[in-house]
Parts: C-alpha cells; sequence; structure tokens
C-alpha cells in the first residue's frame, strides 16, 4: 500500500515474506544509494568516481571496518539470519526484474550485482563508524602546535567536542562520514493522569539527497511497526508498534583508542590494490598490529611523527541485528534493558515510551576494559594499563562499561501518578561509569526539558511538532550579553551592542542578534588567538562557553579594549552587509554526488536561508561564522507519536522517498520540512486503507 508520498506499507502473511518486501521495497526507492553504500563499504568508490575518491578507498581499506562481517554473520541467531536472508532475497528479486537502471548507473559505470547477507552487515559496520574519528584528526593537527598539554587538559575540561558537527570535511571524507557521523533529539514523556505519553525522536546527519532513511510499515502476524528504516537495514530504527514507541541518540561512547606504534609493533602487512576508473590501478600496503591497523598509513589522515594504530570495538564481532529485530516485537518500557544487554556499536541512547504509561533510556554500548584516565590523546600499547583486556563470556563480543538505567517511571494504575520524563541529545550521561569524553554541551537537553516543565496543558502534536523546530539557544544569549557589556568599555559602534543587549537568543532567519553575535564571536575568538595559544583553532562551542569569559576577563584591560575594539569593528563590517542571520546561514540539501565535478551541475540541490544554530533544538550545525557559509549536518529526519493512539503518528523527511531523480517524490516533502509541515503514518489497517490509495500485490510461486 503506498500513500501520495510514496510512503509504503507492507503487509505479509509470515515474517519471511514481510522481510522479502522490505527488500523489494528499498531497492525499488533507493537502489542507486544502495549500491553506493555498498561501494563506499568495500572501499571500491574510486572505481566509480576515479582518483578524486582514491584517497577513501584508502582510508576504508585500511580501517577494514567490515573485517569482523563473517563472524558477525556466524553468530547470529538462525531467525535473525533468516530475516536478513529473506531482505537480500528481496534486494536480488527486484534487480533482477528490472529492464531499467537508474541513470546514475550509466553516469558511474554500475553494473547490477547479487547481494549477499554479508553485504548488509559489511554497511552496518560502516554506519557504525566512530564519532571520534574526525575529532582525532582535528586534535592531531592541534597536537602539533605549542601549547598542547594545556590545549588538552581544556578539552578534557570541557568535555565537549562538536567534531563532525563542526569540523569541516572534505569533498573525499563527505563521501564517508557524512553517513557514519550522527548526533540526534529524542524524548519520551509520560504526563500522568489524564494525559498522554508521547514519544519524538530527530535524528541528525548529513543533508544529502535522497535522505538517509526512509519511512515505511511493516506488518506480518505478530509484527506491526511504522517509523524511521535506515536505508539497507531492514528494520524500523525509530518509531512504534501498538504497545511500545522507541527513539534514540548517539550515546558518543568512546569506542576507539589511538596507540603510538613503532615498525616492531607490526605483525601482518597485506598488499592492498585499488582499482580507479580512468585510471590504473594502485598498490598499497595495509599494516596491522596486536591493536589495530596502523591508520597514520592513510592518504586522509593528518601527517605527524609517529605511527598511529587504532583500536575499535567494531572489529570485534558483535549482534546488533537481533536487538532491532526484537525491538519492533517488544510490548513494554523495560525490555529494553532485556533486548540490548550486548549491544556494542555504534554506543546510543535507546527511549522508549508505552501504552501503560511508562517511559524507559538505557545506555547500550559495550567498551572495552582500560585505563580510564587520558593524559594525552594517543595511548601506549606496551603500558598493560592502557591495553584492552578480554570481555567476559555472557556476550559474544568483549564486556565493558555496565548497560545503565538513566530513568524509568511507572504511572501503572493503582499506584500514585507520577510523570516520567526522558530526555537525550548527546550530551554526558549522568549517573554511569565511563562512557567517554567529549559529548555534546548540555543546550539543546537543558532546552527540551525548559519547554517540557513550562508547558501549559495536556501536550499535543503540534507542540512537539514546534518544540522540534526551536531556534533558541539560551547559552547564546548569555554569552552575547556578556560580550555587548565588555564592548562598553571599547570603541564599538552603538547599535552593534544594542542588538546584542536585545537578542533574545531566537535563531530566526531574521534575527539581526543572531548575525550580529556570530560575527563578533568569530571576530572576538580570532583575536583571543593572537595572544592565547589555546584559542588559535579553537571552535568547540562547549570550550567557548566555558572558557572565553573568563579568558576574556583576565586579559589586561587596555589589550582586551584594543582587541575587542578590533573584533567589533570586523564583525561590524560584515554585519552591514549581512543584517540578518539569514543573510549568513544557509542550508543546502544535495544529491549524495553533487559536490563531484560535471556531476553536480546535473544533478539537483536546494538550498536556503535557515534559521537553527549548532546547539538549538533544531539543530543546523556551523563553526564560527565570519560571512555567508552551507550548513550540511543537522536535523534531517523527524518522527513523533502519541503511544496511547496507534494513528496519532507523524513523520517527515528533509527531501522524499525516492531516490529515482525524475520522480515527483524525490524532494517533495522539502516544502513541508521547511513550513513545518507533518504527514501522517497510521498504523491500523483501517487507517492506511483510507490513507493509502494505490495497492500493488505480490504472490509467489
Amino acid at each position: 500500500m503506498w500513500d501520495e508520498h510514496q510512503i509504503p506499507q507492507i503487509y505479509a502473511e509470515n515474517d519471511h515474506d514481510l522481510a522479502l518486501g522490505l527488500g523489494l521495497v528499498q531497492c525499488h526507492l533507493r537502489e542507486t544509494q544502495l549500491y553506493l553504500l555498498r561501494y563506499l563499504a568495500e572501499g571500491r568508490m574510486g572505481e566509480l568516481l576515479g582518483p578524486l575518491l582514491t584517497p577513501v578507498d584508502d582510508l576504508i581499506r585500511r580501517l577494514d571496518p567490515g573485517r569482523a562481517a563473517p563472524e558477525i554473520l556466524a553468530l547470529l541467531p538462525q531467525r535473525t539470519r533468516d530475516w536478513l536472508e529473506a531482505f537480500v532475497l528481496g534486494l536480488n528479486a527486484y534487480g533482477a526484474a528490472q529492464q531499467r537502471c537508474p541513470p546514475e548507473f550509466r553516469w558511474l559505470g554500475l553494473q547490477r550485482r547479487s547481494w549477499e547477507p554479508l553485504d548488509i552487515v559489511r554497511m552496518s559496520r560502516v554506519i557504525a563508524a566512530d564519532v571520534h574519528w574526525l575529532l582525532y584528526a582535528r586534535f592531531l593537527r592541534l597536537r602539533r602546535q605549542p601549547g598542547w598539554a594545556d590545549r588538552w587538559q581544556r578539552l578534557l575540561q570541557a568535555g565537549q567536542g562538536q567534531g563532525a558537527a563542526g569540523a569541516a570535511v572534505s569533498t573525499q571524507l563527505a563521501a564517508f562520514f557524512g553517513v557514519a557521523r550522527s548526533g540526534s533529539n529524542a524524548f519520551a514523556i509520560a504526563e500522568g493522569e489524564g494525559g498522554g505519553t508521547w514519544l519524538a525522536s530527530d535524528p541528525h546527519l548529513g543533508f544529502a539527497l535522497p535522505n538517509t532513511w526512509l519511512l515505511l510499515g511493516l506488518h506480518a502476524p505478530g509484527l506491526d511497526a511504522v517509523g524511521l528504516a535506515p536505508v539497507g537495514l531492514p528494520f524500523v530504527s525509530i518509531g512504534r508498534n501498538a504497545d511500545l514507541a522507541w527513539g534514540g541518540t548517539n550515546l558518543r561512547s568512546l569506542s576507539s583508542d589511538l596507540f603510538a606504534v613503532d615498525d616492531k609493533d607490526i605483525c601482518r602487512r597485506e598488499r592492498i590494490q585499488l582499482r580507479r576508473r580512468f585510471l590504473p590501478p594502485k598498490t598499497i600496503w595495509r599494516r596491522w598490529t596486536a591493536v589495530g591497523p596502523v591508520i597514520s598509513d592513510a592518504r586522509l589522515w593528518p601527517k605527524g611523527p609517529e605511527k598511529l594504530a587504532l583500536a575499535w570495538m567494531g572489529h570485534r564481532p558483535s549482534d546488533e541485528f537481533t536487538p532491532l529485530l526484537d525491538l519492533m516485537r517488544a510490548t513494554e518500557a523495560g525490555a529494553l534493558r532485556r533486548i540490548f544487554p550486548c549491544w556494542s556499536v555504534p554506543g546510543l541512547n535507546f527511549l522508549a515510551a508505552d501504552r501503560r504509561g511508562r517511559v524507559e533510556h538505557i545506555f547500550a554500548a559495550t567498551l572495552p576494559r582500560r585505563r580510564t584516565d587520558y593524559p594525552d590523546i594517543l595511548r601506549d600499547p606496551r603500558d598493560p594499563k592502557m591495553r584492552w583486556t578480554a570481555g567476559t563470556q555472557d556476550c559474544p563480543n568483549p564486556a565493558g562499561v555496565p548497560q545503565t538505567q538513566d530513568a524509568f517511571y511507572s504511572t501503572v494504575p493503582g499506584s500514585p501518578a507520577v510523570e516520567g520524563l526522558v530526555v537525550s541529545a548527546n550530551d554526558r550521561p549522568a549517573g554511569s561509569d565511563f562512557i567517554g569524553l567529549f559529548f555534546s554541551p548540555p543546550d539543546r537537553v537543558e532546552r527540551l526539558r525548559q519547554l517540557l516543565r513550562e508547558r501549559r496543558g495536556p501536550i499535543t502534536a503540534a507542540q512537539l511538532m514546534a518544540w522540534q523546530g526551536d531556534v533558541h539557544s539560551a547559552r547564546a544569549r548569555s554569552l552575547a550579553r556578556f560580550l555587548a557589556k565588555r564592548l562598553d568599555d571599547a570603541p564599538a559602534s552603538a547599535a552593534l551592542r544594542s542588538a546584542l543587549k536585545s537578542w533574545s537568543g531566537d535563531y530566526t532567519v531574521d534575527s539581526q542578534g543572531a548575525a550580529a553575535f556570530e560575527l563578533l564571536l568569530a571576530a572576538t575568538v580570532k583575536g583571543m588567538g593572537r595572544v592565547q595559544p589555546f584559542w588559535r583553532g579553537t571552535t568547540d562551542w562547549g570550550s567557548i562557553c566555558q572558557f572565553l569569559p573568563a579568558d576574556l576577563d583576565a586579559l589586561d584591560i587596555d589589550l582586551r579594549r584594543r582587541l575587542l575594539g578590533r573584533a567589533a569593528a570586523l564583525a561590524w563590517r560584515r554585519w552591514r552587509r549581512y543584517p540578518r542571520w539569514g543573510d549568513l546561514h544557509r542550508l543546502r540539501s544535495a544529491h549524495w554526488l553533487a559536490a563531484f565535478p560535471l556531476l553536480g551541475r546535473l544533478l539537483p540541490s536546494h538550498q536556503w536561508a535557515s534559521a537553527g544554530s549548532r546547539e538549538t533544538p533544531m539543530k543546523v550545525a556551523h563553526g564560527l561564522v565570519r560571512g555567508p557559509h552551507r550548513a550540511s549536518f543537522g536535523a534531517q529526519a523527524r518522527f513523533l507519536c502519541r503511544v496511547e493512539d496507534v494513528d496519532d503518528n507523524h513523520c517527515v523527511l528533509l527531501g522524499g522517498q525516492d531516490g529515482w531523480l525524475d520522480s515527483a517524490q524525490f524532494d517533495d516533502q522539502i516544502p513541508h520540512w521547511r513550513e513545518g509541515r507533518y504527514i501522517p503514518l497510521p498504523l491500523s489497517r483501517e487507517a492506511v486503507l483510507r490513507r493509502c490509495r494505490h495497492r500493488l500485490e505480490l504472490r509467489g510461486p
């Protein structure tokens, strides 16, 4: 069953046919995207796009994220393997039945070939890439600058790193981290007596078209689920069934470590050929140590005097497929603790809400036993306290930190009504053992909690939609007023000071205060970089909020006056030219291949002035702002539901469902996204029949 947005509701007589139907639908809607993910996971993008993507292949082959795929496949329970094999059967059946190929196949020289379950497992490991890898690359560059020891301690003290969100990503790396880096907002709330139980989730990824997610419904005896499914994986990862709704965010768990190694640590060398379109193959040598691959050999990795090996939990076998399969059938909050005891990568916050008014939040991650103090970013593989140790036998992967219950509230009949609320926004987990070093600042989670606390009357779907589109930043407003006050002692435009003092903290398109603040902030940090080593290259929002006010006030008053005067003059010149936030901040959503020469002119793209900022609930990330820029990371899919009503579900994608370039549904949801409109996603068969006017019935032999 299809609605006008090509959102499918798949009905089948058994699990095998349901998974097969899901494979058919994913291949029908996103065949090119599936193949690009497959080639990326195999480290073969250069075969399609030539030498420009050879550095990405070099990085992937050295990382070898799919190394554990055969072992993972072997440890899956039979029911999970059957589900995966049926999904792959659907992918292959669709390809075999088609006479036409998507236009990108012709441009890239792609040929259809059979899918195997191993391909899906390998792709899942690329999607699970550690968000710390971009942070590591940035820190290694800073490590070569004077004052690194003090800078590192400050970074640890702040405990926050924008990483992928704030770092400039090259065209080559965008192909990888566009699907791997992730953030998100999610919250579940039980209002108690007379109220409803709600769940809302909006994942944060790149803005590429087609979207990373598909909207769909799955229906078979014992399984009814609707929501968001990641392309390439046969599960509803964010969504609901009749009794339970679930969502999640990236936990930012530290599943990787960098080790400084030397030649005597090399235990294996492998010769690999990278095939390149238009050019002869290139030969590289992949080197392994006892802790992991030598990552510093990669062209895209920052060069330095040390040889670096990467230890990653994803190189060890673990089963993330069975928990997602079980989640779609779970019936109550509390089930998450039973479903996810051995989840490994990526580390995730899972939130759930059930029909009985209970909400749950768990941390799902398996980390190594290791020393958890970090005097430097690099670790010594010869120090036994820093080496990863073997895990327990309870899980198929090395065990580590506990799966911690953050909050669990109940309003079951016969007990006092207790309002349950759990919120996650990549913030530092409270009350847990060591999970990681760097987390998102608390801005988004604090704002969401504030909105939930200050609401009046019962929650409505319209309220949740407004909260997912909220663009307020209390910390930005506070910092703007601090800078405005310090400008009283420095030469600066009265209009600039007035804009800062009166700014509400809302990053709306028309906001003059947001534009003035961001331009002044960038100029001030640049000026601080001339007098203090720490501020050279610093872009992290958490570090700026924590250290900039004190560091400015610690300067000699004359030096501070001159620094702020120059910064205000520079900001004023730029602000006169770009007086509104929308003049500076633009969102661009374009085809995955639009960044590459020649192809980019053939492919659709959309660009518009965007509200939102780096840490507003509606995240549209950016670094320090010196002029017009394009955001490329943030909120790009939304789902919310009232658990008591199986049909009170709403969703929207930044893009559309269909990956075929000429399709009317390639980007038809972009107007919905920009206007804050959502699409109904019913669960009951009766509501589906009313909404979905197009029916396709398939019968097997």
